[in-house]
């Protein structure tokens, strides 16, 4: 992905840690994707502006056929020297889909999927950019288990890997990978090319209209770090633009009771470009969902890459959102779980 504003990469890292730290710590009850779909509390509906999309309902009761050995999207991610891969869903036929399996059947993916030597594609920016390779599994032969989270009995199976990518900016790696036969979209349409001064220029201006219609001022929007990335999506024949304002400490203290974040896409149509997908955070309360965007790529074999963003609030795990362009506008398609804790009853 290419970032044409730097402002926000400390904030990144820290985000990802946060989310790791929270995961080691401690095992936090499973919250209802629902809020996907809305602005915080105390803030302008999300419905209000042009282009906000419903994240689906999580299927209940379902579990994933591992007898056809389905392709699996992975995150990975973790330090440098200790990168770990963390399934995200299953990638068949066009379509994703998320990984219900019991206790049982997680230890059963572990010996599929995890064996020392397997190795999956990393991608960046839409293209494979290297691979991670599995050095150990979530259990070893004597049942010990990778990692644990207090007061957890059933943990999300991660492995242990080899990474050989581009080099994170930072200490922390963060890449998409997966054994799924990506096939890049060889008729898609020449991109037009947009400068980087002026599709920072058409960010700042479409993100600032939405704020406007929202209440949210200039003077507010300036007490935020703003970030703008060009993406060549293939939703249009132009790049898909990603603006974000966010406070620099979103997700560490939302007890101040002023959490400010505005997330915006846009999309060149009939010629200007105009919101496509928007998120508002204007809250008093103290549970405020952030969205952050981390990169892009065809999962469906559409032609339209899907655009991977994270999702995150205080005192919570963070989750990978899959974004489809729709009708015209950016969907939430698939929302990841946001624990590593499996327990049916949230007991970590």
């Amino acid at each position: 992905m290419r970032a044409m504003t730097s402002i926000a990469g400390k904030a990144t890292g820290l985000t990802l840690a946060a989310s790791i730290l929270a995961a080691t710590m401690g095992c936090n009850e499973a919250s209802g994707t629902a809020e996907a779909a809305t602005v915080a509390s105390d803030s302008v509906s999300a419905d209000s502006i042009a282009g906000t999309s419903v994240a689906p309902a999580r299927p209940t009761g379902d579990t994933t056929d591992l007898s056809g050995r389905p392709h699996i999207l992975y995150q990975v991610f973790g330090e440098r020297d200790d990168p770990r891969l963390l399934p995200v869903a299953t990638l068949a036929q066009g379509r994703i889909q998320p990984i219900v399996l019991s206790a049982d059947g997680w230890q059963q993916f572990d010996s599929l999927y995890h064996q020392p030597g397997a190795q999956y594609t990393i991608y960046q920016d839409g293209h494979p950019a290297g691979w991670a390779r599995v050095t150990r599994p979530m259990w070893n032969d004597r049942g010990e288990a990778l990692y644990s989270l207090p007061r957890c009995r059933s943990l999300t199976p991660l492995a242990a890997a080899l990474v050989k990518a581009p080099p994170p900016v930072g200490y922390l790696v963060e890449h998409l990978a997966t054994d799924a036969p990506l096939a890049r979209a060889v008729s898609r349409p020449r991109a037009r090319l947009v400068s980087s001064d002026n599709a920072v220029s058409e960010a700042r201006r479409v993100a600032g209209s939405v704020a406007e219609a929202s209440g949210m001022g200039p003077g507010a929007l300036g007490q935020l770090d703003f970030r703008s990335v060009s993406v060549s999506s293939g939703a249009t024949d132009s790049p898909t633009l990603v603006a974000s304002f966010i406070d620099p400490t979103a997700g560490m203290d939302d007890s101040r009771g002023h959490a400010r974040h505005l997330f915006v896409l846009a999309d060149r149509v009939d010629g200007r470009y105009v919101p496509t997908y928007t998120r508002i955070v204007r809250s008093s309360g103290t549970r405020t969902d952030y969205r952050r965007y981390v990169d892009h790529l065809d999962l469906t074999g559409d032609g339209v890459d899907e655009l991977i963003l994270e999702g995150w609030s205080s005192g919570h795990e963070s989750y990978l959102l899959v974004l489809q362009y729709r009708n015209g506008r950016w969907v939430e398609a698939f929302q990841g779980r946001p624990s590593w804790c499996l327990d049916s009853r949230g007991e970590g």
